[in-house]
């Protein structure tokens, strides 16, 4: 049952990633990607202490993420709540 908990959880971020259309992700688009799920301040919060996301890109002031490693990134911190 865990695995296939764990395998709908992927699923919904994969979709969510097919969906988004664009190769990267803002810091600030954070929570409309996650459709509020996450906010940027807490992407920033894994970030400073070397969790983020892998990939991570910084244009000027913008911080970017590719799609992709955003989406394997929600996967792996995806987990189901125990009881």
């Amino acid at each position: 049952m865990a695995q296939q908990e764990e395998s709908v959880r992927g699923a919904y971020w994969a979709e969510i990633g097919k969906a988004w259309g664009k190769p990267f992700v803002r810091r600030t688009e954070v929570e409309a990607f996650t459709k509020g799920v996450l906010k940027g301040k807490t992407i920033a919060n894994f970030d400073s202490r070397g969790e983020g996301p892998e990939g991570r890109a910084v244009l000027g002031r913008q911080c970017l993420y590719p799609t992709d490693h955003l989406v394997e990134w929600l996967i792996s911190k995806s987990q189901a709540r125990k009881k």
